[in-house]
């Protein structure tokens, strides 16, 4: 009978040392993957959490930007309409009444005089001019006279027209018109209304 030797047996304290430190580095790198990528899912999902909230940040960053652009814009066409657009009356009231008896010229008509009053506003820091005055004329040329005044680059408000006279078969109408206009209030204009009214 043979005797077979098994050297693997009989030489164990050889073999198996590397095997468990084998199947112990293999254990602890089947650990270290699982829990790396558990990590690692982890790490992305805040990642994208905050690349999403980095976006939402972002995005109100251009919207405040854009608001605040929006009011610097508002802001400054509020003072070239303070300044260009109503002026001062002292500056532009002359040329309003010149313009409203051009256009009664272009409309063919002429006004009689105008009468005008004044008041401020102090909180918008505007002062409102009030003209009246009556005209007289044809059909045609009083309703060219109100669309010229609708289209008039000198800010005219039509408040109120009255029919004043006329009859069915006259060819000529006479009506009378207010209107206002606005121009921006300095200290002299409230001064000088407070002063009139006292």
């Amino acid at each position: 009978m043979s005797l077979r030797r098994h050297p693997w047996r009989e030489l164990w304290y050889y073999w198996v040392p590397p095997l468990v430190i084998l199947v112990f580095a293999t254990s602890l790198l089947v650990v270290y993957r699982s829990e790396y990528a558990a990590r690692g899912s982890r790490l992305e999902r805040q990642i994208e959490s905050v690349r999403k909230q980095a976006e939402r940040v972002g995005a109100q960053r251009r919207q405040l930007e854009a608001m605040r652009d929006a009011r610097q814009r508002s802001v400054q066409a509020e003072q070239v309409f303070y300044s260009q657009r109503l002026g001062r009356r002292a500056d532009r009231l002359t040329d309003v009444l010149r313009e409203v008896k051009d256009l009664a010229g272009r409309a063919g008509i002429r006004p009689s005089s105008i009468q005008y009053s004044t008041q401020v506003d102090r909180k918008h820091e505007v002062e409102r001019v009030g003209l009246s005055f009556s005209v007289e004329g044809s059909f045609a040329q009083l309703r060219t006279f109100i669309h010229l005044l609708g289209v008039s680059d000198s800010f005219l408000v039509l408040e109120d027209v009255n029919l004043t006279q006329g009859n069915p078969a006259a060819t000529r109408l006479r009506i009378q018109l207010r209107l206002a206009t606005y121009f921006a209030a300095g200290p002299e204009e409230a001064a000088s209304v407070a002063e009139g009214a006292g």
